[in-house]
C-alpha cells in the first residue's frame, strides 16, 4: 500500500479522496431531487411504462439534461476517487474502467435525448439508445470493483455490503433489460427503470461515502509513513 501512497503523496491523496466522494454524493443527490420533481412537474410521462428520459420530451428538458450530466461527472469523480483511495491490490482496473464508461455514457445520454414513439429516428435518438445501454457497464463495474475491495483492510465490515449491492445492481439490470425487451408488453418497463436507477444510486453512494470515510481516518502519522 506503501507504494501506492507514494505515487500520490504530491497530490494529498485523503483530501481529492474526500473531495471527489463529496462531489459523487451531491450528483446523486440532485440526480434524485431532479427526477423528483419531473414527476410532479411533468404528469404527461407514465411512470409505470415509461423511462426517465421520456422527460426529455417535455417543457423541463433542461433539467433532465442538467441531472445527466452532473451525475455521469459525479461516476467520475468516484472512479477517480477510488483509483487515489485503493492500492493496486484492491483496483480493479476493468471495473474503473467500466465505471468510466458509464459515466461518459450517462452524459450522453443526457445530452442526446431519444425519439418520440413514432417519430423518425434521428441521429440524438440513436445515440441516446445506445448510451442507454451502458447498465451493462455499471453492473459489471459495481461487481469487479465491489470484488476486488475484499483486499483492502479498511473496507472490513462494508465489503459485504457492498458485494451484497453490486449483486442487486446486477439484478435489477438483467430486470430491466428483459421488461424493456421481450416483456416490454406488460407494460411495467417504466417500474423496472426507476427500481434500476435506485440501486445503482445506492451503490453509488455507499461506495462514495465509505471512501469518504476512510480517507478522513486516514491520520497523518499514516500519510507521512506513506509519503
Amino acid at each position: 500500500m506503501s507504494n501506492h501512497y507514494q505515487v500520490h503523496s504530491s497530490v494529498n491523496p485523503s483530501k481529492w479522496i474526500r473531495w471527489l466522494a463529496a462531489f459523487s454524493i451531491l450528483s446523486n443527490v440532485y440526480y434524485v431531487v431532479s427526477v423528483a420533481l419531473l414527476h410532479y412537474f411533468d404528469t404527461s410521462v407514465d411512470p409505470l411504462i415509461h423511462g426517465v428520459s421520456y422527460y426529455a420530451l417535455g417543457p423541463y428538458k433542461h433539467l433532465l439534461t442538467a441531472a445527466f450530466i452532473f451525475l455521469g461527472l459525479g461516476g467520475m469523480a468516484l472512479t477517480a476517487s477510488l483509483y487515489l483511495a485503493e492500492p493496486a491490490e484492491a483496483r480493479s482496473w476493468a471495473g474503473l474502467s467500466l465505471l468510466g464508461l458509464w459515466s461518459v455514457t450517462t452524459i450522453l445520454a443526457g445530452i442526446f435525448s431519444l425519439d418520440a414513439e413514432g417519430a423518425p429516428q434521428t441521429t440524438s435518438g440513436v445515440i441516446h439508445n445506445l448510451a442507454g445501454m451502458n447498465f451493462l457497464c455499471i453492473a459489471a463495474a459495481a461487481f469487479l470493483i465491489s470484488r476486488r475491495l475484499k483486499a483492502d483492510i479498511r473496507w472490513q465490515g462494508a465489503r459485504q455490503t457492498t458485494m451484497w449491492l453490486a449483486l442487486s445492481v446486477i439484478i435489477v439490470s438483467l430486470l430491466l433489460f428483459v421488461l424493456m425487451g421481450v416483456l416490454q408488453p406488460l407494460g411495467v418497463g417504466g417500474v423496472a427503470q426507476r427500481v434500476y436507477w435506485l440501486m445503482v444510486l445506492v451503490w453509488l453512494f455507499f461506495v462514495a461515502t465509505r471512501l469518504q470515510s476512510i480517507a478522513a481516518n486516514q491520520s497523518p502519522a499514516m500519510e507521512a509513513e506513506h509519503e
